[in-house]
C-alpha cells in the first residue's frame, strides 16, 4: 500500500479532482487452477491457466486523502469483514474520471482483469479498455466501451 504526495498539475484541466495524495492497495488471496468449463479463457480471448478466488480475493483499490500519523505512516483500521484492514482514506477514487483512467493503466496489460459492480453502468476493465455491463441474475454485455480520459494530454507530451 502506498501514498503519495502530489501537487496539482493545473497544465491539464481534463481531471476535476486532483487530489493531493493517492493511496492505491494491492490485495491478493491467492490463484486456483482454471476448470475447462470456465468461460473466463472464452471472455478474455486466449487460454488461461489461473484465475484469483471469488470474492475480491485480488483487486487493486485507489483512494485519495488518506490519513497520516505524525510519522507521516498511512493509518489503518480492520475492515467489517474482518479479514482485510483498509487504509482510512477520504475518497473512493474508481468512480471518478481520475480513478478510472488510473485503472485503465493498470488494467491495460491482457494477463489483468478486473470487474465492478460498483458503478453504473458496472465495469471490467481489461487489455486498455473499460466495458460497461448490467447485471441482472443472468450478466448481458454491453457492446460498448466506457469513454476514459487518458492519463496523459497527447497535447502537452508534444511540447
Amino acid at each position: 500500500m502506498m501514498g503519495r504526495n502530489m501537487q496539482p498539475d493545473r497544465s491539464n484541466e481534463q481531471f476535476i479532482y486532483w487530489p493531493s495524495d493517492i493511496v492505491i492497495t494491492v490485495d491478493v488471496g491467492g490463484a486456483i487452477a482454471v476448470s475447462q468449463e470456465d468461460p473466463i479463457s472464452s471472455l478474455v480471448g486466449f487460454p488461461v491457466a489461473w484465475k484469483t478466488r471469488p470474492g475480491n480475493s485480488a483487486e487493486i483499490r485507489i483512494y485519495s486523502e488518506g490519513s497520516y500519523d505524525s510519522n507521516g505512516q498511512l493509518a489503518f483500521e480492520a475492515n467489517s469483514a474482518g479479514r482485510k484492514i483498509n487504509p482510512i482514506v477520504k475518497y473512493d477514487l474508481e468512480q471518478t474520471a481520475l480513478g478510472r483512467a488510473i485503472l485503465t493503466e493498470i488494467y491495460s496489460d491482457t494477463r489483468l482483469i478486473r470487474g465492478s459492480q460498483k458503478t453504473h453502468p458496472h465495469m471490467v476493465f481489461f487489455n486498455g479498455e473499460v466495458y460497461g455491463f448490467i447485471s441482472n441474475f443472468n450478466e448481458s454485455f454491453i457492446n460498448k466501451t466506457v469513454d476514459v480520459l487518458p492519463l496523459t494530454d497527447p497535447k502537452l507530451e508534444a511540447k
